[in-house]
């Protein structure tokens, strides 16, 4: 077929085609394979996991009409659509950050009282062997 065409979620449909009957045309083995190579593509995105992909792409080959491919590939980015990019959203503060002040402080307290308390030890060893 010549002349101009719209898609139909990937899938090529004639100009002349009534856009309620596209449904309903008859899928051709390249729309199949168009189709496949979408889930495909998906898969390599990480929008499909490996079950999603095997059990759509056996579907693809029994499918009859475009309306059919349409259903296996109607919630996912088609090779022509803007891939809209949304920004990360903000993390939520969790916890205060403590100052690293506080850190150290803690640090130089700890190692203080742990060498305070190995003195007291070597201390009472000491006295004991007298």
């Amino acid at each position: 077929m010549s002349g101009s065409s719209v898609t139909l979620t990937g899938m090529s449909v004639p100009s002349f085609a009534n856009p309620k009957r596209a449904a309903r045309l008859r899928a051709s083995d390249a729309d199949r394979e168009q189709c496949a190579q979408l889930l495909r593509d998906a898969y390599a995105d990480g929008r499909l996991d490996a079950t999603d992909l095997r059990e759509r792409s056996a579907r693809v080959w029994s499918a009859r009409t475009l309306g059919d491919l349409r259903t296996l590939a109607d919630d996912l980015i088609g090779p022509d659509e803007p891939r809209v990019v949304e920004p990360a959203p903000e993390p939520d503060p969790v916890a205060p950050v403590v100052p690293r002040t506080r850190n150290v402080f803690a640090t130089i307290l700890f190692i203080f009282s742990l060498s305070l308390s190995l003195a007291g030890i070597v201390l009472a060893v000491l006295i004991l062997q007298r």
